[in-house]
């Protein structure tokens, strides 16, 4: 027998066995209908992007949110719009916890909108840093402004976050009998003469970007926690299902589609899942709503079609689990972007 997709199936069957581990750990917050809700920040980030997210999380603040998650989307963007938008959610939003969500790879500035929440979450396919990727020259006014965010922030971090804006710094992790702290270069011989040092380890080589995956940046106390999905952060802060899809993407108008899947997942499914999604793109559907009702079916089925969702382009797309999506029928809600579902709902053989 030959064993197809094998990259796909083992993260699939990984994350099904480390939902049944989180699912034996306890009860997640209670969700409630009033706790808040997610914004997306496209990129590149500009002045108009800036303008709708401040108008969103206004809403969002004086509906009486307690928590506004802010999705960071990859991309280019200047400095000056960034540092609006990580000045405005540092400091003006401060009836709300601020959480940032990064499930991709982040670089350029808008890492700094990232930083400026309260709290980081990341994705295990996500990494942040390469802040200065696209810049020549780092200057004075550049790197005070990250200082700045830094101190307010993370104070702790601040050498962490500048070297991940300017190659030039080499940075350090030194442990003392206080504890750790992230230090220059420049500054270990003095740290060396005034305390006693328990180990220490270069971070950031000079000459280098700082760069890290989610593992590592919790390591480093920059991401709080790890999520694979919209769904699992709400569920982490006590947010409703249902804010995981109902956030409006800033600059992009949603065209959805719901598509049920019930009963046994097969060839008849796949057929029809697969042409069915067809003529949805061709009618300009952009968002895809799979409400997924399954006892389970074909392994590779379900996984061929996971991979067919997966690799979908210019798309989103939600699984939406109400009672069940069992064995082949949970490696199809895997290949969405964001699984949904209800908090007696059942995803894979366990019940999460």
């Amino acid at each position: 027998m030959v064993i197809r997709h094998s990259s796909f199936v083992i993260a699939l069957v990984a994350w099904l066995m480390a939902a049944c581990s989180a699912a034996a750990q306890g009860l997640k917050p209670k969700a409630d209908d009033n706790a808040g809700g997610f914004i997306s920040v496209p990129s590149p980030i500009t002045s108009g992007v800036v303008s709708s997210v401040k108008r969103q999380a206004a809403t969002w603040l004086h509906g009486g949110a307690r928590v506004i998650v802010f999705e960071i989307q990859p991309g280019r963007s200047e400095y000056e719009d960034c540092l609006k938008l990580a000045r405005y959610i540092s400091m003006d939003l401060q009836g709300a916890r601020t959480v940032a969500f990064v499930s991709k790879p982040l670089s350029g500035h808008a890492v700094m909108v990232a930083l400026a929440a309260d709290e980081l979450v990341m994705s295990s396919k996500a990494t942040i840093g390469d802040i200065g990727i696209d810049e020549k020259f780092i200057s004075p006014v550049m790197r005070t402004g990250y200082s700045d965010l830094a101190r307010r922030r993370r104070p702790s971090q601040e050498f962490l976050i500048l070297g991940m804006l300017d190659k030039g710094l080499e940075v350090w992790e030194v442990r003392t009998a206080e504890g750790k702290r992230y230090v220059l270069a420049s500054d270990l011989e003095k740290i060396d003469r005034e305390q006693r040092v328990i180990g220490k380890e270069i971070i950031i080589p000079q000459g280098q970007l700082g760069l890290f995956d989610g593992d590592k940046a919790r390591v480093l106390d920059l991401a709080q926690r790890l999520a694979e999905s919209r769904g699992e952060v709400a569920e982490a802060y006590g947010l409703p299902p249902k804010s995981a899809i109902e956030s409006v993407r800033v600059g992009v108008e949603w065209r959805a589609v719901r598509i049920r899947l019930e009963d046994f997942v097969g060839p008849l499914m796949e057929e029809y899942v697969r042409r069915h999604i067809k003529d949805q793109l061709e009618r300009g559907k952009n968002f895809l709503i799979f409400e997924i009702d399954s006892p389970g079916g074909y392994a590779f089925t379900g996984m061929d079609l996971a991979e067919f969702i997966a690799d979908l382009k210019g798309v989103k797309t939600v699984a939406y689990v109400p009672k069940q999506a069992i064995s082949a029928a949970a490696f199809i809600a895997l290949g969405c972007d964001e699984i949904v579902m209800h908090r007696d709902a059942i995803l894979g053989d366990c019940g999460v």
